[in-house]
């Protein structure tokens, strides 16, 4: 395992990493490796299992710039969100990370990562409860971290935030908008254009019981994170599916490309 760690900022090899896609403490190297050499700010909101979730923050040049937010891992078994987020911002411009104020929650759910399942070591969903009166579900232990910290975390995500999940029963990707418009924006089809760069999108009709359209569920509110984000005043929120069912390394990939389309999108 001494030969995890690749602290060079532009290559990306996971076969050469020698882990599975839910190693944790792989993961936690690099993302704080990442973290130093990038120039960003780690703090620990609390502990679930003993194990941190981290809040990286990296301020911009001038005062005036953008403020965003990107999560991922909510869920353990889909991984590529974490490795897409850890691959696009090892390989990101000092110039494009100058121009944000940028917030990650690399890995919300540490204890369902680990062990590669949906849900965390009680058998809850970290991404529900955190609008209890939607549906009445109270948070998880990674839900009522994060919302004790609700006005640092609605601060950072004031212009835009992005959730980067999996779909593990499908061969097609798709994306919920959540806007304060009355048809997808432009930020909207650009990700699901991004993500349809990777994968067929999926066809119209129902998932999961929403209305999708173009390959967009749009406007679907719920008691998830980014229900919750745009509630606490996000400008925009969104939530990326890649399908769990096609490979794993092309997954990552359009999570890492996604993401760094979000970024370019907000400078």
């Amino acid at each position: 395992m001494q030969d995890a760690v690749d602290n060079s900022p532009h290559i990306w090899d996971h076969a050469a990493l020698a882990c599975k896609s839910n190693d944790w403490p792989v993961f936690q190297q690099r993302i704080l490796a990442m973290a130093e050499r990038q120039g960003f700010t780690v703090e620990t909101l609390g502990h679930t299992e003993e194990q941190p979730i981290y809040l990286l923050t990296r301020t911009a040049k001038h005062a005036e710039a953008k403020k965003i937010l990107i999560a991922s891992g909510f869920h353990g078994e889909e991984p590529a969100g974490p490795w897409g987020l850890l691959q696009a911002l090892e390989a990101a411009s000092i110039d494009t990370l100058d121009q944000l104020h940028l917030a990650l929650l690399p890995l919300v759910n540490v204890s369902g990562f680990s062990r590669g399942t949906r849900f965390n070591h009680q058998g809850e969903n970290p991404n529900r409860g955190y609008l209890a009166t939607v549906d009445g579900i109270q948070p998880t232990e990674e839900g009522a971290i994060l919302r004790a910290h609700e006005a640092q975390i609605a601060d950072y995500g004031r212009d835009g935030t992005l959730s980067c999940h999996e779909d593990q029963a499908l061969s097609h990707c798709y994306v919920y908008a959540n806007e304060q418009t009355d048809s997808p924006s432009s930020i909207a089809r650009a990700l699901l254009a991004c993500n349809a760069g990777f994968f067929p999108a999926h066809p119209d009709g129902l998932v999961d019981d929403c209305p999708i359209k173009d390959g967009i569920v749009f406007n679907q509110l719920d008691s998830s994170f980014e229900s919750w984000m745009l509630a606490t005043g996000s400008q925009h929120t969104y939530c990326t599916e890649t399908p769990g069912q096609l490979p794993f390394e092309a997954r990552v990939a359009a999570n890492a490309a996604m993401i760094s389309l979000f970024l370019d999108l907000h400078r």
